[in-house]
C-alpha cells in the first residue's frame, strides 16, 4: 500500500492509504484526462479527488455500500463520489484504504469483485 496522504485540515481521526491498484488508477485517470482534455482538466480533477480523500479522514463512515457489492452480500466496503469517477475504500480500525477509482458509467460489478475480493 500507499503512503498516508498529507493532510491540510490539521490532525485526521483517520490515516488514510491507498493500494497499489488505486495508484495506479489515479496515474491513468491523470493520464487519459490530460490526453483527451488538458493538463489542466486533469490537475483539477486529481485536486478534487485530494480533496474528497482528505475528508474521508474524517468522516470515513460518510460513504455509501456499493449497490453491486451489496447485491453479492458483500458490506464492508464504502464509496464516495468524484463524478464521474467513484472511490472505493474500506474503513479499518482507525485507517481509510482506497482500493479502486473508477467511471461511474462502466458496469462495475465483475471490476469491483475482482478487485476488491484480492486484497
Amino acid at each position: 500500500m500507499g503512503k498516508p496522504t498529507d493532510q491540510d485540515e490539521g490532525p485526521a481521526r483517520f490515516e488514510i492509504l491507498f493500494t497499489e491498484g488505486a495508484e495506479q488508477d489515479l496515474r491513468e485517470i491523470h493520464a487519459w484526462l490530460s490526453d483527451t482534455t488538458s493538463p489542466k482538466q486533469a490537475d483539477r480533477l486529481a485536486l478534487q479527488i485530494s480533496e474528497t480523500i482528505a475528508r474521508l479522514a474524517h468522516f470515513p463512515h460518510r460513504g455509501s455500500q456499493p449497490p453491486e457489492l451489496v447485491d453479492l452480500g458483500i458490506h464492508r466496503y464504502r464509496q464516495t463520489l468524484v463524478k464521474p469517477w467513484r472511490l472505493i475504500y474500506q474503513v479499518n480500525d482507525q485507517q481509510v484504504i482506497i482500493l479502486l477509482i473508477a467511471d461511474t458509467r462502466r458496469d462495475l460489478t465483475s471490476l469491483l469483485t475482482r478487485r476488491l475480493l484480492r486484497s
